[in-house]
């Protein structure tokens, strides 16, 4: 858990409440240089939404330049995905959010 990463994802407005909580818990999972490795269906069940909406807010933070999400396929012959690995670039995103509200 990156403390540093936490606080700065607290301070960040990224226009949605649930895409704000989306964006708490891969900070909270974070390790220091940002990165995380978890599923869509544990970040929906710990953030209490649907597996769908989380899809669509981490795309939406990608967007923003706020993650990169890197899709990760299981070595496993039954074809599941494993865990995405997912890298904070919040202060690339907080630039993009100043521009695009002309700041």
């Amino acid at each position: 858990m990156s403390m540093e990463l936490m606080v700065k994802a607290i301070k960040i407005k990224v226009g949605n409440p649930l895409r704000n909580l989306v964006l708490l818990e891969l900070s909270y999972n974070a390790n220091d240089q940002g990165e995380c490795r978890l599923s869509y269906q544990h970040i929906a069940d710990r953030c209490e939404m649907s597996h769908r909406s989380v899809i669509r807010h981490i795309k939406a933070l990608e967007m923003s330049g706020f993650l990169k999400v890197n899709k990760r396929k299981s070595t496993n012959t039954d074809k599941q995905n494993a865990s995405n690995l997912f890298t904070l670039t919040l202060e690339k995103g907080r630039k993009n959010t100043a521009q695009r509200n002309g700041q």
